[in-house]
């Protein structure tokens, strides 16, 4: 078991930047959030949906 884990962190040891950067970390917590249907224009009003 040990060999394993030694192997997995010697493989991931380069990559270790990526696997640490957090996304919540990095964004601006004022910022609004713009969802993918925001970007392809695709607003409903809460309204319109019931």
């Amino acid at each position: 078991m040990m060999e394993e884990v030694v192997r997995f962190t010697v493989l991931l040891r380069p990559e270790a930047s990526q696997l640490v950067d957090r996304y919540c970390a990095r964004k601006d917590p004022d910022e609004p959030v713009e969802t993918p249907a925001d970007l392809a224009g695709c607003r409903y009003d809460n309204d319109q949906l019931f």
